[in-house]
């Protein structure tokens, strides 16, 4: 499995299967790419740190993650795993 940390914004590659966010220097922004880019490819996001500072995964474009435009992890090893459909992205985990 393919681990990468990152403690700014980032924008999810497709070689990204695990990614460990570190907000602790402030809210950070992940950014899903279009989902015809990794279509029915997972990725998994984790918020690693203890502060209150939140990690808020966002949609490219006009797409959905369940039907929102963003999914915020609010506390510490907080985690979502979220499958490209190739017209959006769902929870799966």
């Amino acid at each position: 499995m393919a681990i990468n940390t990152v403690a700014a914004a980032y924008t999810v590659q497709a070689t990204d299967e695990y990614l460990r966010v570190d907000a602790t220097g402030g809210a950070r922004t992940i950014t899903l790419p279009l989902s015809a880019a990794m279509i029915q490819q997972d990725v998994i996001v984790a918020k690693v740190d203890n502060t209150g500072n939140a990690v808020t995964i966002t949609a490219s474009g006009s797409e959905k993650i369940n039907g929102s435009t963003t999914l915020v992890l609010s506390s510490q090893w907080a985690k979502t795993r979220l499958l490209s459909t190739g017209a959006g992205w769902e929870v799966i985990g």
